[in-house]
């Protein structure tokens, strides 16, 4: 395998510096700039007025909540109240950019007086380092809305500062002191009452991929997922925004899946591309998937599919998973004077998410309109969307908790939710910690027979060689015969793939030799027996050694 230069990318490598922000639901767009990043370009002697001395505490107005956002929002305090991570909606994950940002309501808006306020974040390391203070004037004329970041007090909090063990404490004073506001109640105007930890997780999480192309060779000419290094930062920086880690490490195999059949189910690619995991020797912990470039954006209205693999080592040839790699390309009007164009493959960065998901165990979202196959009955928030705000630490967009989906539905405006971030994070926790060989002991390993039965009434199988299915469904069973003796009946391990129609049959090779069967059946839940065509059954140790 080979990764490309530059692009193993670390979580927190690029500022978060919140100088430009979009809000990425309807049509909003907010620019937000701080104030003490302007610089100017005069040399000569400068003939601004002095800036107004700052003065106490902000009058009528109060603090009503502080929030952490890292992609999914985080509420740090209710009014000046702390909250501690047992209260709170999901995990802050270390060492990764945040946004910190506080709400306000005006206490009187009859008496209100329309001015500049400065709010301060403090922030003080846990080893006793320097504090550090971040801080935001605004111009407040009202309430602030939680959908335009311009109307709020937010800070960037940079990865090399998220610590176990920090604390924080806010709070909003007048910018001029000179400005009567003796008139105005007192209100809150720090918190919390006193600095209190961040509560970031001592956790360290990364996410593990091999990216492998596809080298389809029955369109003429041949097709080949052209993937640029923008391309590839455009996967990474989706996938880092929307999954609690600190770290995303992608690579791109060295030799590419080189296939010559017409790919009519998608779900084809997933038994070859298994059989180049297994053969690579590759880690528990690592998700291989399959880009294939089929010259639009599908196969037969699939754009990607995946395994919904466990959490166990013995899972760890199931995390696979393929995406359509589609860029559109628009070749303009000459007489128009309009160049050709080629687009960004964001739609196909997008299914990789969610495919990806399903390597992580996620099953679809409900939403209206949009009806996925197998949605998870536990999702928790109505019509699949996302709960809470969501905010992007790379794109810097914002989504709202009633325009945006959550990522694993079939919606629009996909965010990732407070639920999948809490739930990918478990995932993602028990991977990492195979690094530093707290995996739990494999089970038992030898050869398996797999099928996979497609909606079309097409198969494929491939023997593999990989830990044998613990638990048995016996909905399904194969039987091994030779020469008119039955040798052998396996119930089978029967599962589903992310589409809900791809049923997947498994079966321990371990009372055959693979060498004395010449006829293999499979038996359904009715008793329907379809005979395996043996010379389309692939062997992967012999499918890699054949130059994929």
């Amino acid at each position: 395998m080979r990764a490309l230069s530059g692009l193993i990318c670390v979580a927190g490598a690029t500022s978060l510096a919140l100088m430009s922000l979009a809000a990425g639901c309807g049509d909003e767009t907010v620019s937000a700039t701080t104030d003490d990043t302007e610089t100017g370009d005069e040399t000569g002697p400068s003939t601004e007025p002095p800036a107004p001395e700052l003065g106490g505490p902000a009058m009528g107005i109060s603090i009503v909540g502080v929030e952490a956002n890292q992609g999914t929002a985080i509420a740090l305090t209710d009014g000046a109240n702390y909250l501690g991570p047992d209260q709170r909606n999901a995990y802050l994950v270390r060492d990764r950019d945040t946004l910190v940002r506080f709400q306000h309501v005006i206490e009187d808006p009859t008496a209100w007086i329309d001015r500049d306020l400065t709010g301060f974040l403090h922030v003080y390391p846990a080893d006793g380092g320097e504090e550090i203070i971040s801080q935001r004037k605004l111009f407040v004329t009202a309430d602030s809305d939680p959908r335009n970041l311009d109307t709020n007090f937010y800070f960037s909090l940079l990865a090399k500062d998220a610590k176990p063990g920090a604390e924080f404490w806010l709070e909003l004073r007048e910018s001029d002191k000179a400005i009567d506001v003796s008139g105005l109640s007192e209100g809150v105007s720090a918190a919390p009452a006193e600095p209190e930890p961040f509560g970031f997780e001592t956790t360290p999480l990364e996410l593990e991929l091999v990216i492998v192309p596809v080298d389809y060779q029955w369109p003429d000419p041949p097709r080949y997922p052209d993937i640029t290094a923008e391309d590839l930062q455009l996967f990474h920086d989706l996938l880092l925004q929307q999954n609690p880690v600190q770290t995303i490490n992608i690579s791109i195999r060295d030799e590419p899946l080189v296939w010559d059949e017409r790919i009519t189910n998608l779900g084809s690619l997933l038994g070859p591309t298994r059989a180049l995991k297994i053969n690579d020797g590759a880690a528990a912990n690592v998700y291989y998937h399959a880009l294939v470039d089929v010259g639009g954006s599908g196969v037969n209205m699939v754009a990607g599919i995946a395994n919904l693999a466990g959490p166990g080592m013995n899972d760890s040839d199931r995390r696979v998973a393929a995406t359509v790699y589609y860029k559109h390309h628009d070749p303009g009007d000459p007489e128009m004077g309009e160049d050709p164009q080629t687009f960004a493959p964001t739609n196909s960065a997008r299914t990789w998410v969610h495919e990806v998901g399903h390597n992580q165990g996620l099953s679809h979202v409900y939403c209206p309109g949009a009806d996925s196959a197998g949605p998870d009955p536990s999702y928790p928030h109505a019509d699949g969307k996302i709960g809470v705000y969501g905010f992007g630490i790379r794109d810097f967009h914002m989504y709202t908790p009633t325009a945006a989906h959550d990522y694993m539905s079939y919606c629009g405006n996909a965010w990732v939710s407070d639920w999948t971030w809490n739930k990918t994070y478990d995932r993602i926790q028990t991977l990492t910690s195979w690094n530093g060989g707290a995996a739990e002991p494999p089970g038992e390993t030898g050869q398996i027979l797999v099928g996979m039965l497609f909606a079309d009434g097409s198969e494929d199988w491939w023997v593999y060689d990989a830990a044998v299915p613990a638990q048995r469904s016996g909905e399904q069973s194969v039987e091994f015969w030779d020469h008119g003796q039955l040798v052998a009946t396996e119930i089978a391990d029967v599962e589903l793939l992310s589409d809900a129609q791809t049923v997947v049959v498994t079966v321990p090779l371990v009372a055959v030799e693979w060498s004395d069967v010449d006829v293999i059946t499979r038996v359904d839940h009715h008793g329907a027996r379809r005979e395996l065509e043996l010379g389309r059954v692939q062997v992967a140790r012999d499918f890699a050694r054949r130059g994929n």
